[in-house]
C-alpha cells in the first residue's frame, strides 16, 4: 500500500515537473529576459543600439523585438538601419523582414534593390504596403520615374488613393492621372491644382453646366463581376459546412433569376429588423409598404430567410395578417445555414444595371470578399451606384435612389469631368 501510495506521488511530482517546465518554455517563448531588457532601453536610443548590437545574434531575442529596434534605428539613422538588417538572414517567407529591407532601401535611396526585392516576392504574394514605400521615397527625387513605377506596377493591381496619386501631379501625364483617378473611383478633397485646369460646374439632369455633357452610370464589368463572384464563393461557399448544399442553392438562384426578369432585389431581412431590430407585424406591413413604392417603377424581388416565413404563427392574433402580406409578394426564401445576404448580392453583382434595396452598409462584405487590390473597390464602387436606401420621416417611408450617373472621374469625348468634395470641375 505504501509502495503504490509512493509511486503515486511520484507521478503527481513528475506531472507537475513536467508542466512548470512546459509553463517556462512558453513564457521563455513569448518574451525573453534579453527581450524585456532591450524593451527597458527602447527610449535611450545611444544605449538601446549598443544592447540591441551586443545580442543581435542572442537566440532569445525575438524577431519582434528586432524589428521594433530596427524600425527605432531607421528615424534616427538609415544607414545603421542599413548595417544592421544586412547582418539577418535574407528570407523572403518572412512578411516582416521583407517590408523592413525594402523600406529601408528605398529611405537610403537604393531604388533598385527595393525593387529587386520586390520582384522576388512571388507575384500572388505582393501587397501594396511593399510596393507603394518605393514609390513614396522615389517621388521625393523623380516624379517621372515614380509615376512610372505608379503606372506599371500598382495601378490595376492596387488601389490607388488620391494621396498616392497627388504625389505626381504634372501637366506631362494629365490623361493617364484623370484615368487613375477614375479607375479608383477618386473623389477629390484638394482641388488646388485641378482647379487651374478648369472651371467648377454644376451637373443639371445628368448635363454639365458649362459643355452640356451628359454623364453616364458605370455598371462592373464581365471581369469584376466574375472576380467578385469567384471572391464571395471561396470566402463564403467554400467554407459552409456542406459545399454542395451552398453551391446547389446559388445554382437554383441563377436559374429562378433567369426565368424572371427582376430588376430590383430586397434585402428583406433588413427591412423587417428596420428600426425596432425585432419582427413584428409592423415588420411584415413595412415591407408590403417598401415593396409598393418600389413596383410602381420597377419589378422587385424580396430576399427573406425562411425562419421568418415559419416563425409568422407566433405573431398570434396578426399571424393571419402576416402571412397574408407574404402570400401577396414576390419572395424568394433563402435557407437555413446561409447567410440571406449572399443571395441579394449575388443576384446585384450578377445581373447588370439592377438595383439592390438595403440600409445596410455591407462592410463585411466588403473585407471579406475583396482583395487589397482593385477588386477592393468594386465592391464599393458597386454600393454607390447599385444601392438604394430608404427612411422613414415623419411617419412616410421614402426611397433614396443612387445618382443616375455615377460620382467619378469620366471622360465624354474629349472632355474630363471631375468629382470634387465641393463640386466638378470641368477640364477640357
Amino acid at each position: 500500500m505504501k509502495l503504490f501510495s509512493l509511486s503515486i506521488n511520484i507521478i503527481i511530482i513528475t506531472i507537475f515537473i513536467k508542466e512548470r517546465m512546459a509553463s517556462k518554455k512558453k513564457s521563455k517563448r513569448s518574451i525573453s529576459d534579453i527581450d524585456l531588457n532591450i524593451i527597458n532601453h527602447i527610449n535611450e536610443y545611444d544605449s538601446l543600439v549598443d544592447l540591441f548590437q551586443l545580442n543581435l545574434m542572442n537566440p532569445d531575442l525575438s524577431k519582434n523585438i528586432i524589428y521594433r529596434v530596427i524600425n527605432t534605428i531607421i528615424v534616427n539613422d538609415p544607414i545603421k538601419a542599413l548595417e544592421v538588417i544586412t547582418t539577418l538572414p535574407f528570407d523572403l517567407s518572412d512578411k516582416s523582414y521583407v517590408a523592413l529591407l525594402i523600406k529601408i532601401y528605398s529611405i537610403n535611396q537604393m531604388i533598385s534593390k527595393a525593387i529587386n526585392t520586390y520582384f522576388q516576392i512571388p507575384e500572388g504574394e505582393r501587397k501594396k504596403r511593399f510596393i507603394i514605400v518605393i514609390y513614396n521615397e522615389l517621388v521625393k527625387v523623380d516624379k517621372t520615374s515614380a509615376f512610372k513605377l505608379l503606372f506599371n506596377e500598382i495601378y490595376n493591381k492596387f488601389v490607388i488613393t488620391e494621396e498616392d496619386i497627388q504625389k505626381i501631379y504634372n501637366d506631362d501625364f494629365l490623361e493617364d492621372i484623370f484615368q487613375i483617378m477614375s479607375d479608383n473611383e477618386i473623389i477629390i478633397e484638394d482641388s488646388t491644382f485641378l482647379q487651374s485646369k478648369g472651371r467648377t460646374v454644376d451637373i443639371i439632369q445628368n448635363k454639365c453646366s458649362c459643355c452640356n455633357q451628359e454623364l453616364i452610370k458605370f455598371s462592373l464589368g464581365i471581369n469584376e463581376v466574375e472576380s467578385l463572384k469567384n471572391n464571395l464563393q471561396v470566402e463564403y461557399l467554400s467554407k459552409l459546412q456542406n459545399r454542395t448544399f451552398g453551391m446547389n442553392e446559388i445554382k437554383k438562384l441563377d436559374s429562378y433569376l433567369k426565368k424572371s426578369e427582376f430588376n430590383v432585389f430586397i434585402d428583406g431581412n433588413n427591412i423587417l429588423f428596420f428600426r425596432d431590430r425585432e419582427v413584428n407585424i409592423d415588420s411584415y406591413r413595412r415591407l408590403e409598404i417598401i415593396y409598393n413604392y418600389l413596383q410602381a417603377y420597377n419589378k422587385p424581388l424580396l430576399f427573406i430567410h425562411q425562419r421568418h416565413r415559419n416563425n409568422i404563427k407566433k405573431l398570434g392574433k396578426y399571424s393571419k395578417e402576416g402571412f397574408d402580406i407574404i402570400n401577396r409578394l414576390p419572395i424568394y426564401f433563402t435557407p437555413y445555414n446561409m447567410n440571406d445576404d449572399w443571395f441579394f448580392i449575388w443576384a446585384g453583382i450578377s445581373n447588370p444595371k439592377t438595383y439592390v434595396v438595403t440600409n445596410d452598409l455591407l462592410r463585411d462584405h466588403i473585407f471579406k470578399i475583396s482583395d487589397e487590390n482593385i477588386i477592393s473597390n468594386t465592391l464599393s464602387n458597386w454600393i454607390n451606384n447599385y444601392v438604394i436606401r430608404y427612411e422613414l420621416i415623419d411617419g412616410i417611408y421614402e426611397i433614396r435612389y443612387p445618382k443616375e450617373y455615377s460620382l467619378k472621374v469620366q471622360k465624354i469625348g474629349d472632355i474630363w469631368h471631375i468629382p470634387t468634395t465641393a463640386g466638378w470641375i470641368c477640364v477640357s
